[in-house]
């Protein structure tokens, strides 16, 4: 604490805005700093409970038609959440004993996981693969792995022989079969117990299927975890809440095998066993839950792995590809932020000379981050969205930069109070609050108003981000503006050391020749040119649709280049396009109906692009020309009714053409390629057939009502078939599209948003100009940022501008309103813009540096969301620095037309 009297003169008045808040922070202060402690605390407990959270309904469009289709449909058909897990034999085809067992392992690991539903499960093995053949006298249909195939054991030959003439009959090459026939599929669909694929547990399936397929091939060694005694439950190790009526059941006794892990190949992953081994229990009646058993409890044994096949490789699509990396994204996430705040704390420490003094504003941005994370959690609630998306990292971007800005600012602002007026930490936080509160309160509230943006977009995840972003301000606030300011007026005065960046000030007077008229009007210029780059770097990105794999991620992310690869071997299985026809119940044994379907199939089949479609009316007519001796003349729809249910017969809802009632028939189509344009022409083709064949029926049934027919989920028999589109490929479109019709309107947004913050806070159209260019440019930048990194554009890159805009938001407020205290009658615009430089501009500068040193760690991440958010953090860093020393000065330089009074010295936030 400090030893001098208080000195309440020596402090400026506050603003009337903010006077009546000073009791608040300084008054009470022991009393107020306890209670935003204690809230701190519980905030992070809350924020603490959150997972890992990759929903895929998040990042799509909800008013989208596709979409809605596609949700109303997945339970029917699937093609929700779909784990597309390929097994690649290096050396030899998959008629290998070796690779067989190995598939058989693989499908029922995949099987038994709780969130994958058995009817969406197709592999070789899985139960209910059939196929159908003609054969003299009718029709022959049978399973297609054969019945005399061994439980246990390998095949004989000849059982291989005819599993591979079976495989060729079912058509399954492509499909579930490689085109080369090296590798086998497992593909499942999740289902949950509440019903709904999109809440499915994305990371603890996939972490399931990494750790007991892939890690079990891979890993040349597994670990056997024993019960060092006999275990009961609640006792020994805690269970859910829903569980707790089990509590004293003897689950395991001494001696028995409790879990067998094969991911024990890093450092990292065997430590964490010291603490406690994840382990399915599982109870006499059948029902089962995952906790974390104590690791004393345990007795790990190191063996050869049985089932090591350095011969197979694993590859991981579909949904469940992109949540691949979400355990280790979500550990790695909160390494990054400790390393930011740890690499920003050094350098505050070598700009601020004080390593207690440096240490002030990373902890009030770690309490900010704690509020941001807890509030948004519980503004989740149980049935929203409470999970941690490392795509969504952006509201916890926005609080660490915007709080480490405005920390660093304030205690920058103390030292120099202390070092200019010689008084006490009390009276120096006093000043420094006074002098950087407002510019504070406008960059918080600028910041939230430029990220709040994100609400205008028609995707829930953004609209999350958006709320996420604004429940941020009130953290930031009391971490800032009231816990802050509390702590720097108990520190010591001997932490206001000189700045060892004093002996540098000389320098200042090359960068401040930038206030002359000439070198001004080129400092814009430059400035122009660099937006007007990225605008046009921007728009470039935005017309360069999805490439194969996920459009956010580079073409060399491990998920992209999976994609690629089962895309390859599997092109009938890789995310096809869905139109489903829609007709009343009982459709497909109706002829007019059947022929609708048939027609809209080959105008898709005949369509550029189109490698195959699949749909019921073809399957129609093999089955009824095999029932007439195979004849191609019979190779037709059968005419009646009767013939035409008994030519659909051998198709159930597990054959994915057709519901229950029939009232549904999808005609599954396969890209040659997964490009933007193949899908938008495939789609374009499909909304045509609509159109024609509606006009079509209507000009054939003169007496048939389209307003009747019109919006009718189930058409009655007077009605035209009605066709809507679903299925990965058109939700691939459908995000593709809401992604370029709103990468240049949040990019506007959020320009205009800090636009009006600046010209709020400057309340001149000069200071307005000048403190909006900063957050213009970094938008601009961030804007440009998918086209220069190589990236395509998707939903999850339309953060990026708002963010962008909102961190160099407060620093160009801080600088516009540094120069207008520097403005004096006998000093010119370079005598200002050196007084400027020298008084604030240490403090703008150590401010971008620390963020952009902290940022910088980020680029080391195994996630490319995350690299994403750390080159934009950096750059953003040090546009919102550069901008504010230079092009700030520059700009209010040319708008100035008198000088102005300068305020008192102590009135200063700089150095």
């Amino acid at each position: 604490m400090s030893t001098r009297a208080p000195q309440a003169a020596a402090a400026p008045r506050a603003p009337p805005a903010l006077r009546a808040f000073e009791p608040l922070v300084f008054a009470r202060r022991r009393l107020v700093a306890a209670v935003l402690l204690a809230l701190t605390a519980i905030f992070a407990a809350v924020a603490a409970c959150s997972l890992p959270d990759a929903g895929r309904d998040r990042w799509l469009p909800g008013a989208h038609p596709y979409v809605q289709a596609d949700r109303q449909y997945r339970a029917q058909f699937g093609g929700a959440a779909q784990v597309q897990l390929l097994l690649l034999h290096r050396q030899g085809d998959i008629y290998d004993a070796g690779f067989l067992r190995r598939l058989r392992q693989a499908t029922e690991t995949v099987g038994a996981l709780p969130d994958v539903d058995p009817a969406q499960l197709h592999s070789l093995f899985a139960p209910g693969l059939d196929f159908v053949e003609a054969v003299e006298g009718g029709i022959y249909a049978g399973p297609v792995l054969p019945s005399d195939y061994p439980a246990q054991g390998d095949p004989a030959p000849a059982v291989l022989a005819r599993l591979r003439s079976n495989v060729a009959r079912a058509g399954l090459v492509g499909r579930l079969v490689s085109v080369d026939q090296r590798g086998a599929a497992v593909l499942a669909g999740l289902r949950p117990a509440g019903g709904d694929a999109a809440a499915a547990d994305l990371p603890g399936t996939v972490q399931q299927i990494v750790a007991q397929v892939h890690a079990r091939l891979s890993s040349p060694e597994r670990w056997v975890f024993r019960a060092a005694q006999d275990l009961v439950a609640g006792r020994d190790f805690g269970l859910p809440g829903a569980l707790r009526a089990r509590a004293g059941t003897l689950v395991f006794h001494r001696g028995d095998t409790v879990a067998v892990r094969y991911d024990g190949a890093t450092a990292w992953t065997r430590w964490s066993w010291r603490l406690a081994v994840p382990v399915r229990v599982q109870f006499a009646d059948g029902s089962a839950t995952p906790v974390r058993m104590p690791a004393r409890l345990l007795a790990a044994t190191g063996e050869a792995n049985p089932d090591y096949a350095p011969d197979i490789e694993v590859h991981l699509s579909g949904e469940l590809g992109r949540a691949a990396g979400l355990p280790r994204a979500a550990a790695e996430a909160g390494g990054f932020v400790a390393l930011l705040l740890a690499l920003a704390g050094a350098a505050l420490w070598l700009c601020l000379g004080s390593i207690r003094l440096a240490l002030l504003p990373v902890a009030a941005a770690l309490a900010a981050l704690a509020w941001q994370l807890g509030l948004s959690r519980l503004a989740a609630g149980s049935g929203g969205h409470g999970g941690l998306d490392p795509a969504a990292l952006a509201p916890a971007c926005l609080v660490l930069a915007v709080s480490l800005t405005q920390g660093a600012l304030l205690a920058a602002a103390w030292r120099r109070a202390i070092g200019l007026a010689d008084c006490c930490s009390f009276d120096a936080a006093l000043s420094a609050w006074r002098a950087v509160a407002p510019c504070t309160l406008a960059a918080v509230a600028g910041a939230a108003l430029c990220f709040g943006t994100l609400a205008a977009a028609p995707v829930p995840a953004l609209r999350t981000m958006a709320l996420d972003g604004v429940l941020g301000m009130p953290g930031e606030l009391a971490a800032n503006l009231v816990l802050l300011p509390i702590w720097l007026s108990g520190l010591g005065e001997r932490h206001a050391r000189p700045a060892p960046w004093r002996a540098l000030a000389p320098l200042w007077s090359l960068p401040a020749q930038v206030a002359r008229p000439p070198l001004a009007v080129c400092a814009l210029a430059l400035c122009g040119a660099v937006l007007g780059g990225a605008l046009w770097q921007g728009q470039r990105a935005a017309a360069d649709e999805a490439a194969a794999g996920a459009p956010e991620l580079r073409a060399q992310a491990a998920y992209n280049r999976d994609v690629r690869i089962v895309a390859a071997a599997l092109p009938l299985a890789a995310a096809p396009v869905e139109v489903i026809a829609r007709t009343g119940a009982d459709g497909c044994t109706r002829r007019e109906v059947m022929d609708q379907v048939d027609g809209l199939a080959q105008e898709l089949d005949d369509t550029a692009g189109v490698l195959a479609t699949r749909a019921l009316p073809a399957q129609a007519r093999l089955v009824n020309a095999a029932i007439n001796e195979g004849s191609p003349k019979f190779r037709v729809l059968p005419r009646g009714r009767e013939a035409l249910a008994h030519a659909v017969q051998p198709f159930t809802p597990a054959s994915g053409l057709l519901n229950e009632d029939c009232s549904a028939m999808p005609v599954w189509v396969f890209p040659a390629d997964r490009s933007g344009a193949t899908v938008a022409r495939i789609l374009r083709a499909a909304a045509a057939f609509d159109a024609a064949n509606a006009r079509a029926f209507y000009a054939g049934h003169p007496g048939a009502n389209a307003a009747s027919c019109n919006g009718s989920p189930q058409a009655p028999r007077q009605c035209p078939v009605q066709f809507v589109i679903a299925g990965g490929g058109a939700l691939i479109a459908a995000a593709d599209a809401t992604a370029a019709a709103w990468h240049c309107r949040l990019l506007l947004l959020a320009c205009l948003a800090a636009a009006v913050c600046a010209g709020l806070a400057a309340r001149s159209a000069g200071g307005a100009v000048a403190a909006a260019l900063p957050p213009i440019l970094a938008a601009a930048l961030a804007y440009a940022l998918p086209a220069v990194r190589g990236a395509g554009l998707s939903v999850q890159s339309l953060p990026l501008a708002a963010l962008a805009a909102a961190v160099a938001l407060g620093p160009a407020l801080h600088a516009q309103a540094a120069w207008k205290r520097q403005r004096a009658p006998a000093g010119g615009a370079v005598a200002a813009c050196r007084g400027f430089l020298d008084d604030s501009g240490i403090a703008l500068l150590l401010a971008g540096l620390a963020l952009g040193a902290g940022a910088a760690a980020w680029l080391f991440s195994a996630v490319p969301a995350q690299r994403e958010f750390g080159v934009l953090l950096a750059l953003s860093a040090g546009v919102g620095a550069l901008a504010g020393l230079l092009a700030v000065p520059a700009a209010l330089s040319l708008a100035a037309s008198a000088p102005r009074p300068a305020l008192p010295a102590d009135h200063s936030i700089g150095l």
